[in-house]
């Protein structure tokens, strides 16, 4: 989380390289579950991004169903089931839940995205930083 915050600061960074030598005592204290995990609270924390993902997955979910919804409905009750394809009673009661557990993730992507605004504005990060300030006399 650091390292986000630090480079949106907005100054000229400047990348010194070396080589770190081998570790005189002991072992690492972080074990590969703790790196990720700060992976995860450094991704969450800087980046609304993942709170994107169930809306556009339940966008995609709903408007899949909701047209093989209508293409079931049209072949089946209005044209009379020409192309044989016979759906029962238990198949439309599917495509009704998965349409309507794509509305439920599109749902829950709004009100993430609405969270991560809400978020946003509670940390009163500043809009700008000042490089330099002066004084004009009259």
């Amino acid at each position: 989380m650091t390292r986000a915050l630090i480079q949106s600061l907005g100054f000229t960074r400047a990348e010194v390289v070396f080589t770190a030598d081998t570790r005189i005592g002991g072992t690492a204290s972080y074990s590969r579950a703790k790196l990720m995990g700060l992976a995860r609270d450094s991704i969450t924390s800087s980046s609304s991004t993942p709170l994107r993902f169930p809306a556009v997955i339940g966008a995609v979910v709903a408007v899949v169903a909701l047209v093989t919804g209508l293409a079931v409905l049209i072949q089946q009750v209005i044209l009379g089931d020409p192309w044989g394809w016979d759906f029962t009673g238990t198949a439309m009661l599917g495509l009704l839940t998965t349409f309507l557990t794509g509305l439920i993730l599109l749902s829950m992507g709004v009100l993430g995205m609405y969270m991560a605004a809400v978020q946003r504005e509670v940390l009163r990060r500043p809009l700008y930083l000042v490089d330099e300030a002066r004084s004009i006399r009259l």
